[in-house]
């Protein structure tokens, strides 16, 4: 009959919106789980990022700090370089105005009735009469 047929129909029509149903369900299951999981990820990439962005601002202080030791130690080196190299040339005058003086009381020495005295005094304080090429080399 009209009405078994319609009510087949609508049966099947039924089962089939019912069948549609759950899969819209599983689909939107599958979504909300997808979805759950991108923010567990999101979460894990934050927390990783944080991590990371604290261990760069660490390595970038300890660069940091590194730069300020190596050049504090330049500066030191620097001065220590300049310091020697004043002190060098302050001994080289030094040596020069000693082979002068001796020169002179030398000269002063041999002019003088005295000057074996001094002589002897030069050579008994170990002035010997040393000369200039010999305080380049020094």
């Amino acid at each position: 009959t009209t009405q078994d047929r319609a009510t087949e129909r609508l049966r099947l029509l039924l089962e089939a919106a019912e069948k549609r149903a759950e899969e819209s369900k599983k689909q939107l299951s599958d979504i909300l789980r997808r979805e759950s999981d991108l923010l567990q990820q999101k979460k894990q990439d934050a927390f990783q990022l944080e991590r990371q962005h604290l261990e760069l601002q660490r390595v970038t202080a300890a660069l940091l700090d590194a730069r300020k030791t190596e050049e504090a130690a330049r500066i030191k080196e620097d001065f220590a370089l300049a310091t020697q190299s004043q002190l060098e040339a302050a001994l080289r005058e030094t040596k020069v105005k000693s082979v002068r003086l001796k020169h002179r009381l030398a000269a002063m020495g041999s002019n003088l009735q005295g000057g074996a005295k001094v002589q002897s005094w030069m050579d008994a304080s170990g002035h010997s009469g040393s000369s200039s090429a010999d305080l380049v080399d020094s």
